[in-house]
């Protein structure tokens, strides 16, 4: 008898656990800056949601295997069954050039702490992002709006995000080291630029628009 209720004790511990470990989900994950350079230290942040309360309790890692960052959290619940938010931060010390992807895995477990994660394991999501050089570059505008397309590109990309009043355009690609290896004029939004001679890198597009103003776009070549 005594051994059919340790057995039922340790279900109900389990199914508890399970629980909470499958009740937390991943919000969003946000990078900053959105566009960040080799210059730039970056941080992401993972708004995450849990189904009771005690949630700032929590262990964290991250660790960057080639061009992968992987991080997680593991939260330590309390019993109160109220809504708990919380935001884990991570930072990120400058990358080279190249294109990213940021992978957080959560999970949670009851208090106190130190606690372990249930059985089942709790929700994963990824953001990519590209790191550009940190060109030389002097005065630009930054508009989410506009960008190349498609991005990562092989061959060749539009402009996309201008207004007919923006052309002609003055478009000019730096490479990796800053060095411009390529300058043409798009007169139409139609207008595809041939990039299939350049190596894979990340290069940086100088948009210049006919009233002066500049947008410089980070571009992935395949």
């Amino acid at each position: 008898m005594k051994k059919l209720i340790n057995a039922v004790l340790i279900l109900f511990v389990t199914a508890c656990l399970s629980t909470k470990a499958s009740g937390q989900f991943i919000q969003s994950l946000t990078v900053i800056p959105p566009n960040p350079t080799t210059a730039d230290t970056i941080t992401v942040l993972a708004d995450c949601m849990f189904p009771s309360g005690g949630c700032d309790e929590h262990t964290q890692y991250s660790y960057i295997f080639g061009q992968d960052l992987y991080a997680g959290a593991l939260h330590c619940l309390g019993m109160l069954s109220v809504i708990c938010q919380y935001t884990d931060t991570f930072i990120v010390e400058p990358l080279p050039a190249g294109a990213y992807t940021f992978h957080f895995q959560l999970d949670a477990g009851a208090l106190p702490s130190p606690c372990t994660p249930g059985i089942v394991a709790g929700p994963n999501d990824s953001v990519a992002f590209i790191v550009s050089p940190a060109v030389a570059i002097q005065e630009y505008i930054s508009n989410d709006a506009v960008s190349v397309f498609p991005n990562p590109f092989t061959e060749q990309f539009q402009m996309t995000g201008f207004t007919a009043e923006n052309y002609p355009l003055q478009v000019e690609i730096f490479s990796p080291e800053g060095k411009l290896v390529k300058s043409i004029t798009v007169n139409e939004s139609t207008t595809s630029i041939s990039v299939k001679e350049f190596p894979p890198a990340v290069y940086q597009v100088r948009i210049r628009k006919n009233n002066g103003e500049q947008v410089i776009v980070p571009a992935l070549k395949k």
